[in-house]
């Protein structure tokens, strides 16, 4: 159950990071387009 925990928490560690990335992105074409 920890383990499951741990990996679960780690996955959603992994998709925060493009989510970040993707929103970043996402304000840079937004100053772009303006």
């Amino acid at each position: 159950m920890i383990t499951n925990y741990a990996t679960l928490k780690a996955s959603i560690k992994s998709l925060n990071i493009p989510s970040e990335m993707a929103s970043r992105a996402g304000e840079l074409e937004a100053t772009v387009a303006h």
